[in-house]
């Protein structure tokens, strides 16, 4: 046994063993045995083809010089190049035989050219080569010893490299192809994916032409490279044939050869490749995928596909690749090229080539996860976090600027902090809104039920308004109808979505903008929260307030967007989005919360001010102002109508005419339910003053800073100047007072944006400076602002949606009511709540009043004479004087039933002296009445009566001859609208306070009611196709999109030498 050190004894590092000793690390220092595979003795000959490559020839050619393992025959072919390729080729000195074609060759073409001379030798291998290529010294050796690793390989391909700079990392172009049925190459790599030495040999498809080592006997059996397609997939046709014959592809990555891609990135030219590659390469990739799958049906389906890819580059604003698109689809079609390549393949050897083809191919969700990379790349990107002084990142709307860029120490997501803040505050939320979370739909003082069905979300804003001629449904609720379609077509569960989520939504939504202005991550995140708590502290979740939940989450992003534009370069195509993502943003925003139009207009003036003298930037401001005036034009009218329409947001007839004092609007309390407590308030709300004040006294240089404080004044003026105001809302003209919630919200969150801007400066400034009093400041505000949040936090964890806000599971009315008003006779129900000596009524249409009605009027439309005509026959019904024309007065109003609770005995007996009510009955909370008389909403009386349905804004029907007068009446506000034809002939109608009548003539015929509106479809049309261009010049185009992730994976012009050297030629030819 040997020697065994002396427990404890240490060795230094580099001392030497004694001798005889044996060292039992020895095994990490010692270097690999470097033994060569013999290859010697297998017969290679290289075939290498160009065309027009003078400005890369010459460091191709240098590195096959280098070769460790050199071919044993060399020869070139030349395809007629116009350049001095050919001399290149011969005074290298390096081919045995330098060969000419035709510039019609393909690369097969050349390649069966240079094997017409070659007499084959036994076991001959050739080696397939480009022109465009540095191999590494070893290559053809590695290729060799992967193949007497693998004996069963017939075709070999090396890992191929994109270029890069000498001090850039090599990232992978490609390491064994694949095809999808759609023609998309399938190389299972990364976009950018850096070589570190991942990749192991392994069978695959195919592998590209170049640098492919392919025994010659297999390339003769199989007929070579394919005529029909000369360049591009050829190399994916072989590969595919050779598999389906039982041969096998492998990669061989030991073996690494950098390919610059010439002819696909456009810098060769060739009449084969033509002006545009991109064109030329979809073709080919048809007529391959053609070729192999026998059958029209695969014809169809890949025309159709190019079609809808043709449709995917016009919305990625790519029109010359959808032209391409379309050309290659054209040029496919028909083309007896694609039968003759056909004919060239053979049927599968045996099932398990079969097997084996299918295997090695994409699967068929292949193309669905190419689709979601596509959209990935496309619209989120990724960026860094920047500081306050740097430069606007790339994208605004839905590319780098909206993505969760990137933190320094970003590695796993419990080590993102905004991945954990997200995390925690979704937690939250959902302990939160625990109350929120089950059957019915949200419901408060503020907040109607929400639509059941996305039809009737969508007729909400498409429906004319009865009674109001001159006006048309708010746009808010055309935006509910469209996100109620992401919601998979449930308003109910949009609204629940709202008010259970809008605290996470709106901290990932102010992400991008303190990402990009905010360097230090602890000031970040403190401000993510605080912003992200508002909406909930404002009690805009308790109370279900709509236009907040919609300024809390749109608002950072529009404050990017405008930082953009008022930012970014002005050239360039791309320039111009951030103008129309703020016009879009401001429509969405202006619709929800019409107020922000007043702030952003004097935002604007003020920006057009500042850079008045570039008019480029002046022209994007106008663009972003024009977007929302233009969208929302069909609701302007309306506002001419009532102006104050301007200061109140969605179903603002809800509100009240409550006044707070204003000290406690600046604390974030407003009149009514819903808001923390003082002293809740106080310490939150005043944190968020001393931010504002800190942003002030930290950056009193900085304009940045100025424009937060400047938006936070000007939000608290407009927010105590309209809560002392009453505006009037359509379009009945109720007056009420603007709920001054949204406007508080934008007030407090510039407060934090300045306060953050001023912090982030305070960690760098401490680590320069000895412990004082500025570190006992910084702690002190710490202590503030944790404890502001922990306090606000808490609050709304405990009580942030307990109330008002509440689940409504259905309507109180009792089924039958519901039944009857939703048959086709859609009679009304009067409901009276009696609370003491107050009283409260509502005219009741359908099942109960739902989300918008009250912005349509309720059950009155626009006809403010009929709510005071029915206001007084409640007094009189309730007065219980025996007013004998109640009940016709009702039957006018189309009410089949009153509803009514609270009531005492006494009011229940004087409400039934009430002549011609029918018989009550009810149970401990409500008492019913019948209304006899009432038949239905749209009635044709006489001797025969027939009730129409009128669940629509249209109805007809088929009536007999009648023995006598008969009329049409309809229980609804008077409009001038309505049309009423029978036989094809317009009837004239008469109007009263609550019904139109008309005279019907006595014969049989076809009767035709509607309310005519025929501007409105085509103008909610004329609405949905401005939006959805405006989107799409508000999305990042698909070169941009490339371009950024070019920027972010570090990658540069392939050849930077090659491609100035090409473009000299060209402007040499042109000249």
């Amino acid at each position: 046994m040997p020697e065994q050190p002396e427990a404890g004894a240490r060795r230094s590092l580099g001392a030497p063993l004694d001798a005889g000793r044996i060292d039992p690390w020895a095994w990490a220092s010692e270097e690999p045995a470097d033994t060569p595979v013999d290859t010697t003795g297998i017969p290679v000959t290289a075939i290498l083809v160009a065309h027009n490559a003078q400005a890369w020839l010459g460091p191709a050619l240098t590195s096959l010089q280098q070769l460790t393992r050199r071919p044993d025959r060399w020869l070139a072919v030349d395809t007629g190049s116009d350049d001095d390729t050919a001399a290149q080729l011969r005074d290298s000195g390096l081919f045995d035989e330098v060969l000419t074609g035709e510039t019609t060759d393909g690369f097969g073409a050349a390649v069966q050219r240079a094997l017409e001379v070659a007499e084959p030798r036994p076991g001959e291998w050739l080696w397939l080569l480009h022109d465009d290529i540095t191999v590494d010294p070893d290559s053809l050796q590695q290729l060799l010893a992967g193949q007497l690793s693998h004996p069963d390989a017939d075709l070999l391909g090396p890992k191929l490299l994109q270029p890069h700079r000498g001090d850039g990392p090599a990232r992978l172009s490609e390491v064994g192809v694949s095809i999808s049925d759609s023609g998309r190459r399938e190389l299972d790599l990364e976009p950018g994916e850096i070589d570190q030495g991942q990749h192991t040999a392994r069978r695959v498809l195919a592998v590209s032409t170049c640098g492919l080592l392919i025994r010659r006997e297999v390339y003769a059996e199989l007929g070579g490279l394919a005529p029909e397609l000369p360049l591009f997939r050829d190399g994916v046709d072989l590969g595919w044939r050779a598999t389906a014959a039982g041969y096998q592809v492998w990669t061989c990555p030991d073996a690494r050869i950098t390919h610059r891609q010439a002819g696909r990135t456009g810098l060769r030219r060739s009449g084969l490749i033509g002006d545009d590659p991109h064109g030329t390469d979809r073709e080919l990739a048809l007529r391959t995928v053609a070729a192999h799958h026998a059958g029209g049906w695969s014809s169809i389906r890949l025309v159709l596909g190019g079609w809808l890819r043709a449709l995917g580059y016009l919305l990625g604003k790519a029109p010359a690749l959808a032209r391409a698109e379309l050309a290659a689809v054209g040029d496919f079609v028909g083309n007896p090229r694609t039968r003759s390549l056909r004919a060239r393949i053979p049927a599968a050897a045996s099932a398990e080539s079969a097997a084996e083809v299918a295997r090695l191919r994409p699967d068929r969700w292949a193309g669905l996860r190419s689709a979601a990379d596509a959209v990935r790349e496309y619209l989120p990107g990724r960026g860094p976090a920047r500081g306050p002084e740097a430069g606007t990142s790339i994208d605004e709307l839905t590319g780098d600027d909206f993505a969760a860029g990137a933190d320094p120490d970003r590695r796993s997501l419990w080590t993102n902090p905004t991945a954990v803040l997200t995390l925690l505050l979704t937690m939250t939320a959902l302990f939160a809104g625990r109350t929120l979370i089950g059957p019915g739909s949200p419901a408060s003082a503020w907040l109607l039920p929400a639509r059941s069905t996305l039809t009737d979300a969508y007729r909400a804003y498409l429906d004319p308004i009865v009674g109001a001629p001159g006006l048309s449904a708010p746009p808010w609720l055309g935006f509910t109808a469209l996100f109620s379609t992401l919601s998979f077509g449930r308003p109910v569960l949009l609204v629940a979505l709202g008010l259970l989520f809008v605290v996470p939504a709106a901290a990932l939504a102010a992400q991008p903008l303190l990402r990009r202005t905010v360097a230090d991550t602890r000031v970040r995140i403190a401000a993510t929260v605080l912003y992200a708590l508002l909406v909930a502290l404002l009690g805009a979740v308790n109370r279900g307030l709509i236009a907040p939940l919609a300024v809390a989450v749109f608002l950072p992003l529009l404050a990017v967007t405008i930082r953009a534009l008022l930012r970014r370069p002005t050239t360039g195509p791309e320039s111009w989005r951030p103008a129309w993502a703020s016009g879009l943003l401001l429509t969405v925003l202006i619709a929800c919360y019409p107020p922000v139009g007043a702030l952003a207009l004097l935002g604007g003036l003020i920006a057009a001010i500042r850079v008045r003298r570039e008019r480029g930037r002046v022209l994007r401001l106008v663009v972003a102002a024009a977007v929302p005036l233009v969208l929302l034009a069909p609701w302007w009218p309306a506002v001419l109508n009532g102006w104050t329409r301007l200061f109140v947001g969605p179903d603002a007839g809800l509100g009240g005419v409550a006044v707070g004092p204003v000290w406690q609007l600046l604390l974030g309390l407003t009149p009514g339910a819903g808001t923390p407590i003082l002293w809740v308030a106080a310490i939150f709300f005043g944190t968020l003053w001393l931010w504002g004040l800190l942003g002030v006294a930290l950056r009193p240089a900085a304009p940045a800073v100025w424009a937060a404080i400047g938006t936070a004044l000007a939000a608290f003026a407009l927010a105590v100047l309209l809560s002392r105001q009453l505006a009037t809302t359509l379009p009945q003209g109720t007056r009420v007072r603007p709920e001054p919630v949204a406007l508080l919200l934008i007030g407090f969150a510039a407060l934090v944006y300045a306060g953050a801007l001023g912090l982030d400066l305070v960690p760098a400034a401490l680590g320069r400076r000895s412990f004082g009093l500025a570190h006992l400041g910084t702690l002190l505000v710490v202590a503030v602002t944790v404890a502001a949040v922990g306090t606000g936090a808490v609050w709304w964890a405990m009580l942030g949606a307990h109330g008002p806000v509440h689940r409504e599971s259905g309507s109180t009315l009792a089924p039958y009511l519901r039944n009857a008003m939703n048959s086709p006779a859609r009679t009304r129900v009067l409901a009276i709540r009696i609370e003491g000596p107050s009283m409260s009524w509502s005219l009741i249409a359908g099942d109960q009043l739902r989300l918008g009605d009250a912005d349509r009027g309720l059950a009155f439309g626009g006809s403010g004479t009929m709510q005071q005509h029915t206001r007084g026959v409640v007094a009189r019904l309730v007065a219980g004087n025996g007013d004998e024309q109640v009940a016709d007065d009702l039957a006018g109003l189309a009410v089949g039933h009153v509803w009514v609770t609270g009531a005492s005995e006494e009011q229940k007996s004087r409400i039934n002296n009430t002549p011609g009510l029918g018989t009550a009955s009810g149970d401990e909370i409500a008492t019913v009445w019948t209304v006899p008389q009432t038949a239905g909403r749209w009635v044709v009386t006489g001797d025969r009566p027939v009730v129409l349905d009128a669940r629509g804004a249209a109805a007809g029907a088929d009536l007999p001859a009648a023995g006598g007068p008969r009329q049409l009446v309809l229980s609804e506000p008077t409009d001038p609208r309505w049309r009423v034809t029978f036989n094809g002939n317009e009837l004239t109608g008469r109007t009263a306070v609550d019904r139109t009548s008309f005279e019907v003539p006595g014969g049989a015929g076809r009767l035709e009611v509607r309310l005519a509106d025929p501007w409105r479809g085509w103008l909610a049309l004329a609405q949905l196709i401005g939006l959805v261009l405006v989107a799409l010049l508000a999305a990042p185009s698909l070169a941009g999109a490339r371009q950024r992730r070019q920027e972010r994976l570090g990658l540069g012009e392939p050849e930077p030498v090659a491609a100035r050297a090409v473009r000299a030629v060209r402007a040499e030819e042109e000249r």
